[in-house]
């Protein structure tokens, strides 16, 4: 993560995110770093209550933007 911080901070990226296909997981790491925007490859739809559930309430918290598809 120190890393990705230095690259934000010195122009090289303007972002830093996470992805995955487990929405239970996503939402963990989204609970302990520091991103800006995070992205569940879930075939989301409004019957999986699981990404709703595990992600959304931690990106709200953090002001992190959340795509879910």
């Amino acid at each position: 993560m120190d890393v990705l911080r230095d690259a934000k901070d010195t122009g090289i990226c303007q972002s830093i995110g996470i992805t995955g296909n487990d929405s239970e997981r996503v939402g963990h790491v989204l609970g302990k770093v520091d991103v800006d925007v995070c992205l569940s490859a879930y075939n989301y739809s409004v019957f999986r209550k699981t990404v709703r559930q595990d992600i959304l309430p931690a990106a709200q918290k953090k002001g992190v933007g959340a795509g879910l598809v």
